[in-house]
């Protein structure tokens, strides 16, 4: 169908006047005690809780220690998540440092292997060939996603609604793998230095596991510890995007329809904001991706009204909400033909 003359740029110099209203609230200015007040109170729960594993002996409440530890280790894989988006220090000379420190060392996830991966599913999310978060060896949330598949994919493929959520607790383990390979393939310095933080990260938590309990219950702690890590990751960041519509490589959406279309906002409250970081923010987050999560809350009222105004489609609702959506998504997709090629226009 025919556009209108100044059609393309009227949808262009519509995310100028968002971000002019965005910008004219202070909504984008950093909000650095915020981050250094969370930073350092996961720092000192992270203490805490090596500190019980250490000196706990009750396997109760050890095993409760370390449903807090996971907690934890996501809420600072949150944080550097905000760092990551420079949400919180203007230096770059600082946000690289810290990066490397956080990421590897805390967390055990490598920093340049994050920011690679992240980078590119903020620029295209949900599109097929260049976001690589849809892309999984046995999850497809498209038609168009099946192309190429071998005779195993295709046994499983009606049964992924069943084992999706099985699927989540590997979700760490994931993050962990793919660190290991990007940083083996690297050949810089900073590879190395981020290299041998990573490697410390893990060894300190093995460590600590299996020095302070007997064994097989250390074994039993240190996998509840990866599962219960890989099930609250899995949580946050599969209700963001999946169960949303999937885009052709090639398309005709401007940045503001492409990033709010493709994202899906968790209904706010004290406990979602805290549990999900901020990134219940989705839409906003995605359209102002160094935005300090303390603002993304009044930058939902702005986009909301915005998005009222212009007719353009916004998505928010409830976890479990969210949840049936990715299950109906991923059923729908077992349902259908197996694609034999992708169209490359919308």
């Amino acid at each position: 169908m025919a556009q209108a003359p100044g059609y393309i740029e009227k949808k262009e110099n519509l995310y100028i006047t968002l971000r002019t209203q965005i910008t004219s609230a202070g909504l984008l200015e950093k909000t650095p005690f915020y981050y250094w007040s969370v930073g350092l109170l996961i720092l000192g729960m992270l203490g805490l809780s090596f500190y019980f594993l250490a000196t706990l002996h009750n396997p109760v409440l050890k095993f409760f220690n370390v449903f807090l530890l996971a907690f934890v280790s996501v809420q600072g894989g949150l944080w550097g998540h905000d760092l990551a988006h420079h949400q919180i220090f203007k230096s770059q000379r600082l946000y690289s440092i810290v990066g490397i420190i956080w990421w590897n060392f805390l967390i055990g996830v490598s920093f340049g292997y994050w920011n690679y991966k992240h980078n590119r599913h903020h620029a295209h999310p949900n599109t097929i060939e260049r976001d690589g978060d849809i892309h999984f060896p046995v999850l497809w949330f498209s038609p168009m996603l099946t192309k190429g598949i071998n005779a195993l994919q295709k046994k499983v493929l009606p049964y992924q609604k069943n084992y999706f959520f099985v699927l989540l607790f590997f979700s760490y383990f994931v993050q962990v793998t793919n660190s290991i390979s990007y940083l083996v393939r690297q050949k810089t310095l900073t590879a190395a230095v981020e290299g041998i933080l990573f490697s410390l990260h893990h060894v300190v938590v093995w460590y600590l596991f299996f020095t302070f309990s007997l064994f097989p219950q250390s074994l039993y702690l240190l996998a509840a510890y990866y599962i219960f890590f890989g099930i609250y990751m899995g949580v946050i960041f599969s209700t963001n995007h999946i169960g949303m519509p999937i885009l052709l490589t090639k398309n005709d959406l401007d940045y503001l329809h492409e990033q709010i279309s493709t994202a899906r906002n968790i209904t706010p409250g004290v406990f979602n904001d805290i549990w999900y970081g901020g990134l219940n923010y989705q839409i906003e987050h995605h359209l102002f991706p160094t935005m300090p999560r303390r603002n993304l809350k009044a930058a939902r009222e702005l986009v909301k009204k915005f998005c009222r105004e212009n007719t353009i489609g916004y998505h928010e609702t409830g976890t479990i909400r969210a949840f049936r959506e990715i299950l109906r998504q991923l059923g729908e997709v077992s349902h259908l033909p197996i694609a034999t090629h992708i169209i490359s226009n919308l």
